[in-house]
């Protein structure tokens, strides 16, 4: 994800996490207060948030169709791997499934 420009500063993800860097372009330790409620801070830590949802959502899902025997088509699954968080659900219980 590329930088986003909010009051004078730029702001981007990196690992989940909302990091923030000065107009010379050096990161800072942490995101400055007055930037807490700038729209660009604002979406990229409701984004974070939607995405930890959506990554706990995709293990339920994938956990509930093993213990349910729920057969999957190869269609669904092929349609999902290209999201890294329905990749990472399934490889982590493909992994454990196989022992």
């Amino acid at each position: 994800m590329g930088w986003v420009s909010a009051g004078g500063y730029e702001v981007a993800l990196d690992g989940g996490k909302v990091v923030c860097r000065n107009t010379a372009g050096r990161l800072l330790k942490s995101v400055p207060p007055k930037l807490a409620d700038d729209p660009a801070v604002v979406g990229l830590k409701q984004l974070v948030a939607w995405l930890e949802r959506h990554e706990r959502q995709c293990l339920a899902d994938a956990e509930r169709w093993m213990a349910r025997s729920l057969p999957v088509p190869l269609a669904v699954v092929t349609g999902v791997w290209p999201d890294p968080a329905w990749r990472a659900a399934l490889r982590d219980l493909q992994a454990a499934w196989s022992g």
